[in-house]
């Protein structure tokens, strides 16, 4: 299953750059320079910020809140690599720093897209978090997904449950549901999932493309038609999408619909600005 990743935000975590084994009455004299650093990566000032941590590495170069940070920069500069290695260091470092294994369970979710070793790198990372933060939502929601592009829906499905209501209605999250739904073949259940999907305010293509993976034979072409319609009736179905609904509407034995989703996804390509080289 090709994982779908939304918007990323890797974080220093100011409250704990000091939770490691050191204590804060060793490394005191350091918080001024980690908290500013910070306030330079918000800022958007990324070399600034990697040449104060170079600096501050010189004096303490095994600090894991350092590290960290210079991860988090790495990462918004879309070194993933070099941002999971510094996260990895931090943690071994310091394995109490929650901020920085949320980091590394990112980066390594994102890494998984072209390294399928990098998911069990993730679901480490998201696991360590939960011991030290059980209700943190994000990494149940990170390890539902890791989980279904597993295909292991009734574990997803477990991680799902785990959330408090609030957290559970999002549109990211209802995708995998009825994802999991869908996978465990429990129709009408997924049926149900989709049509809250569909009703959602922030429903996207890229919610809807969560689910597609598992939404290959006849009996799911149902879903597929309810959510890529509310998506095409709000013009924010992409070619993709489109292409899903053509073959569900073929599933449905619908021919006539099925050609003009095929002739839209084709109009849509074709007008789609040339990538520039």
């Amino acid at each position: 299953m090709s994982p779908v990743w939304l918007t990323v935000v890797f974080l220093a975590g100011r409250s704990d750059l000091f939770a490691g084994p050191y204590g804060q009455s060793r490394l005191a004299d350091l918080e001024p320079t980690l908290t500013a650093i910070q306030e330079t990566i918000e800022a958007g000032d990324l070399e600034a910020a990697l040449r104060s941590i170079a600096t501050a590495l010189d004096q303490h170069p095994n600090q894991a809140g350092l590290l960290n940070l210079r991860g988090v920069v790495y990462a918004k500069e879309q070194n993933l690599t070099a941002a999971r290695a510094d996260f990895e260091r931090a943690v071994q470092l310091d394995p109490r720093l929650a901020p920085a294994w949320q980091n590394l369970g990112r980066a390594c979710q994102i890494l998984a897209s072209a390294d399928n070793s990098a998911i069990a790198c993730a679901i480490s990372s998201w696991n360590r978090v939960l011991r030290q933060r059980p209700d943190d939502s994000e990494a149940h929601i990170s390890l539902a997904t890791l989980d279904l592009w597993s295909g292991k829906f009734t574990d997803s499905l477990q991680q799902l449950s785990a959330l408090r209501p609030t957290e559970s209605a999002p549109a990211s999250v209802l995708a995998l549901r009825c994802a999991d739904l869908a996978g465990l073949h429990r129709w009408e259940q997924a049926k149900e999932a989709a049509l809250r999907l569909a009703h959602v305010p922030d429903f996207t293509d890229d919610d809807a493309a969560t689910v597609f993976p598992v939404l290959k034979s006849a009996q799911s072409a149902n879903l597929v038609v309810t959510l890529v319609e509310t998506l095409d009736g709000r013009n924010a179905a992409s070619v993709s999408s489109l292409s899903h609904l053509a073959v569900a509407y073929e599933h449905e034995g619908n021919l006539a619909k099925a050609k003009d989703a095929y002739e839209k996804a084709l109009k849509i390509d074709t007008s789609s600005p040339a990538p520039t080289r």
